[in-house]
């Protein structure tokens, strides 16, 4: 809308004294004929007055003073008539007038009218789409320094609508524009520097660019620099910062600052933890058809989430979420199917979750799928898909996905056994600290399998896995300690990783600490002590447990005596595969 601001300077102050003369004749005889255009401008600014008291009866009278002035040819007047009925202020809202009003003044290489009715064109309104003409009226506006215009059309560029797509014009055109301080301009000019889209990327130099956009009040650009503080991208990192933008940014509505800034209020990231604010403002976001505050929202209703655990909720929210197409809402949402947490068990309904997120290439999906086939839950039992999935999960460099595929070579799991190749895959994950795999890879330099056997290297890898508390790793080592392979013998440095770890309930350790006990090896003997840790492996299944816990039953180790009970020790232990239990067995029946 314009007000009398943009009437034009009186031309008679431009004109001679004989030019003035003759203008004056002409107006003699034309006068009876159109009003003058001192009435038409007289016209424009009496319909501003009117206009401004923002009453249905003032729009009214301001219509009906700018179309008299329109239909006389008065500029000014037809771009605010076309705006009228473009809002439906004063009028009936209608869009094909509005369309028609911005064409006349357009005729008149009016930029305003010109980029207005570019955007008409652009997305159908009030008139058939054409996105060529749109580009067409909104290059004759941009050549008039015109910024709105400058930036549509350097978006039509961007995005290859209406003219051919050429990121690099694109870029040209929002830099005139954001040069001349239109925000929009800046902020996609600073993203493509930040992204290095048709220019070449500069972080530092596109904070600059943004910041400036975001000063200006620019929801997304405040947006855009919190994510460069709170990453460190081009600025200084700084989670306060991140914090401070998006703030305004929420203030505003920003369903994406809200989701940002509730993740932080979540996680504590530069604000202190405050669950109640984070569910607020992850909520007020999803109410606005954010999907990804819906997914956010539901991860804090499961368990260990932060908010009060609720997984029906959880389960809604991600069902909402993964209808809108969340990768990672689809993965949870297979999980909620397949153990029955907040859904119904439906393991068939699971893989299909679990599919559709793999084929947009959701790691954790794709190793579901892997375990899904390997298994045979959910779908019928397929190795051979079961290693597809692995090694498709793999290609990101997942350390746990390198793990698996570790396994499906090692173990000839619906491909070729290769044990080279399950080392190198180990090897992969063990680079990036992944402690299963040093143990696995350890493994395999101790007994020589699809590498040389080296037990400096298997020693080497159990230890840097054993001092970041991996229990498998510490169990190996101790077992190196006891027998003195590959270190000189240290029996009581053997008892004390075996106590660790039995402590913390690993059952193979509890049993090696009872032989410890049992044997007196790097303790005194006690065989009351070894019965106790046997027990509480057998306690959790330990095959071996089980076998030397009958013992302690049949021969009174321990334990009082009691045949019936270590009979019943040794049967469970046989059942698992312990051939030396069924012997046992064998022998108590024949005495």
């Amino acid at each position: 809308m314009r007000d009398s601001n943009y009437l034009p300077v009186n031309t008679g102050q431009a004109l001679s004294a004989c030019e003035r003369r003759a203008v004056g004749l002409l107006n003699q005889v034309l006068g009876g004929l159109a009003p003058s255009s001192k009435t038409l401008d007289q016209w424009f600014k009496e319909a501003w007055e009117f206009f401004r008291r923002k009453t249905p009866e003032d729009y009214s009278r301001a219509v009906s003073l700018w179309r008299r002035a329109a239909e006389a040819g008065h500029l000014e007047s037809q771009y605010n008539l076309a705006d009228c009925y473009a809002e439906g202020e004063g009028v009936t809202r209608n869009l094909a007038l509005a369309v028609y009003w911005w064409g006349l003044a357009a005729q008149h290489n009016d930029a305003d009218a010109q980029h207005a009715l570019g955007a008409c064109y652009f997305e159908g309104r009030g008139v058939t789409e054409n996105p060529q003409r749109a580009c067409e009226l909104w290059h004759q506006a941009a050549q008039q320094d015109h910024t709105a215009a400058q930036c549509s059309l350097g978006s039509s560029f961007f995005y290859g609508k209406g003219v051919s797509l050429d990121c690099e014009s694109a870029v040209l055109w929002w830099k005139k524009a954001a040069d001349a301080d239109f925000p929009q301009a800046q902020y996609r000019y600073g993203k493509c520097l930040l992204d290095g889209t048709g220019i070449s990327p500069s972080a530092a130099h596109a904070v600059q660019w943004i910041e400036r956009a975001a000063k200006a009040g620019h929801e997304e650009a405040q947006v855009q620099l919190g994510i460069c503080f709170s990453t460190g991208r081009g600025v200084a990192k700084s989670s306060e910062q991140a914090v401070f933008w998006w703030e305004k940014a929420s203030s505003e509505g920003n369903p994406n600052a809200r989701c940002l800034l509730g993740l932080c209020y979540l996680r504590g990231d530069g604000v202190a933890i405050d669950t109640a604010k984070a569910e607020d403002l992850l909520f007020s976001a999803a109410t606005l058809d954010h999907i990804e505050a819906r997914f956010a929202l539901g991860t804090g209703y499961w368990p260990d989430g932060g908010f009060k655990t609720d997984v029906d909720r959880a389960a809604r929210l991600w069902q909402e979420a993964a209808a809108g197409g969340h990768i990672k809402a689809q993965y949870w949402l297979g999980v909620c199917y397949f153990v029955g947490q907040g859904l119904p068990v439906d393991k068939t309904l699971a893989v299909d979750y679990w599919v559709k997120a793999a084929e947009q290439g959701d790691v954790d999906a794709r190793q579901a799928l892997a375990g899904a086939y390997a298994a045979g839950e959910g779908v019928d039992q397929d190795l051979e898909k079961s290693f597809f999935w692995c090694r498709a999960s793999s290609q990101s460099g997942d350390a746990q996905a390198l793990l698996k595929l570790g396994l499906h070579y090692f173990s000839g799991l619906g491909v070729t056994r290769d044990k080279r190749t399950a080392v190198r895959c180990w090897q992969q994950a063990a680079d990036q600290g992944n402690l299963d795999a040093k143990c696995a890879l350890a493994n395999c330099y101790r007994r020589g399998d699809g590498v040389a056997k080296d037990m400096s290297a298997a020693l080497q890898l159990w230890s840097e896995a054993a001092q970041s508390g991996h229990t498998q790793a510490k169990n190996a080592l101790a077992g190196s300690y006891l027998s003195g392979d590959g270190l000189g013998v240290d029996q009581q440095e053997a008892v004390a990783l075996w106590a660790e770890n039995a402590a913390q309930g690993d059952s193979a350790a509890q049993h090696n600490l009872g032989v410890c006990h049992f044997f007196g090896d790097g303790v005194p003997v006690n065989k009351i002590e070894a019965a106790r840790w046997w027990q509480l492996a057998a306690d959790q299944g330990h095959p071996d447990g089980l076998y030397w816990m009958g013992l302690c039953y049949l021969q009174g180790h321990g334990v009082p005596t009691d045949s019936i009970r270590g009979l019943s020790f040794l049967e469970s232990a046989a059942l698992l595969g312990v051939v030396v239990a069924r012997d046992k067995i064998q022998g108590q029946q024949d005495t």
